[in-house]
């Protein structure tokens, strides 16, 4: 009992501290990404990530027109608009442009995660290198430190859940192995089967992990 109690304060400490971390994440978006700036940029550029197929005249993703920024949650971007061009840009076959997806809605889930997962959304970080692309800078890489600061922080609050998750799983299996040796206990066989569970911890940077070893004997 003591056992599963600690099991669950650990769980309980480690989803509290992936919140915390997620909290932090999101504020350093919110200040150093925007997803205007993104979009203008995917507009100059459109004519090089389609090799010519697409000119910035086909497309009108800024509300308010390419001089007019905004910030959050950036009423200004027509995120149909957006999607169509990215759409576009990822249906080019010629040359590899490193566009494969398509800029989720600010706030959600996705929005948090893509900006700092794939190259072509880099452009939005407020470090970034903002010069033209040509053609021999395809497929799009990531010039912006931030956007690699952000996915550290990211993948943080990921192994913090991960660790979260883990001591949950052993509060299950020990659960379930207690109910068998429990049914075993109470069968003919009560002296000759048996169920044990042996758990060792193994440390990591973000906290112990348990590692559990379910074990069934059986004794002639």
């Amino acid at each position: 009992m003591a056992f599963e109690a600690a099991s669950w304060l650990i769980a309980y400490t480690y989803n509290k501290k992936g919140d915390r971390q997620t909290g932090d994440f999101q504020t350093f978006a919110n200040e150093h990404y925007s997803a205007w700036r993104y979009a203008k940029w995917t507009l100059d550029n459109v004519g090089t990530l389609t090799n010519g197929a697409h000119s910035s005249a086909d497309y009108d993703p800024l509300r308010d027109g390419p001089d007019a920024p905004c910030n959050a949650p950036f009423a200004c971007v027509n995120w149909v608009e957006l999607n169509r061009m990215e759409r576009d840009i990822s249906s080019v076959l010629i040359t590899p442009t490193g566009f494969t997806h398509q800029m989720p809605y600010y706030g959600e889930q996705q929005y948090y995660e893509l900006i700092g997962k794939y190259d072509q959304f880099s452009r939005g970080w407020d470090d970034a290198d903002l010069r033209p692309l040509a053609q021999g800078d395809l497929p799009i890489k990531s010039n912006s430190s931030l956007f690699y600061q952000y996915a550290a922080m990211r993948a943080k609050a990921n192994n913090y859940y991960d660790v979260a998750s883990t001591w949950v799983s052993v509060v299950v299996v020990n659960h379930v192995v207690s109910a068998l040796d429990a049914f075993w206990s109470a069968t003919r066989f009560n002296k000759s089967l048996h169920a044990d569970v042996k758990m060792r911890v193994q440390p990591t940077p973000f906290g112990v992990v348990p590692v559990t070893e379910a074990k069934i004997q059986y004794t002639f």
